[in-house]
C-alpha cells in the first residue's frame, strides 16, 4: 500500500488566512482574495464562479459562527445525473428548486434563511421562484446572494433578529 500524503500543514496555513481575512469584515471583496480562492481544488471548480462564491461564503460562515456551524448547511440539487440516479433521488424526496444553502437559525420574523447563490448574471429557474413562494408563505426567509459581500451582510442580519 502506498501512503498518500497528507495536506493538513497547507490546510491549516489556508484556514488561518482566511480567519484573518474573514475577522477584517471591514474590508471589501476586492481586499478579501483568499476568501474567493479558498476551498476550490478542482479544474471544473475552478471554472464555476457559482461554487467559489459558494465554498467562500461557507468557509467564512463556519469561522465567523463556529458555534452555529452544523446549521449552514448545502442541499446538493444540482448537477448533470444519469436517468437511473436522478428518479432515485426523486424518490427519496429530492425537490426541484430548493435553496443552495439553508441556515436553520430561527429569527424575530423568520423559522430560518434559505440562500441561493448566483452569478451576477445567473437567473432563478421557474421552480426555483416556486420554491422561493413556497418557503417565503411559511415564514422563512429567502435570499438570492451574487457576492460575498451580500452573504455576509444577509448572515448578519438574520442572526442578529434573533
Amino acid at each position: 500500500l502506498v501512503r498518500q500524503p497528507r495536506r493538513r500543514k497547507a490546510l491549516r496555513r489556508d484556514d488561518a488566512r482566511l480567519l484573518r481575512v474573514a475577522r477584517q469584515s471591514h474590508r471589501t471583496t476586492e481586499q478579501r482574495p483568499a476568501l474567493l480562492t479558498l476551498g476550490t481544488t478542482t479544474n471544473n471548480a475552478m471554472q464555476d464562479p457559482e461554487h467559489q462564491l459558494q465554498c467562500a461564503c461557507v468557509r467564512w460562515f463556519r469561522y465567523a459562527h463556529a458555534d452555529l456551524s452544523p446549521l449552514l448547511f448545502a442541499v446538493p440539487n444540482g448537477g448533470r445525473r444519469d436517468h437511473i440516479t436522478g428518479a432515485r433521488l426523486k424518490a427519496e424526496g429530492v425537490v426541484a428548486g430548493v435553496a443552495d444553502l439553508l441556515l436553520l437559525v430561527p429569527s424575530q420574523q423568520h423559522h430560518a434563511l434559505c440562500i441561493e447563490m448566483k452569478t451576477a448574471k445567473g437567473r432563478q429557474s421557474p421552480a426555483q421562484k416556486e420554491w422561493q413562494q413556497h418557503a417565503e408563505t411559511h415564514g422563512y426567509r429567502y435570499e438570492v446572494v451574487r457576492d460575498f459581500d451580500t452573504f455576509e451582510r444577509v448572515v448578519s442580519e438574520h442572526l442578529n433578529n434573533k
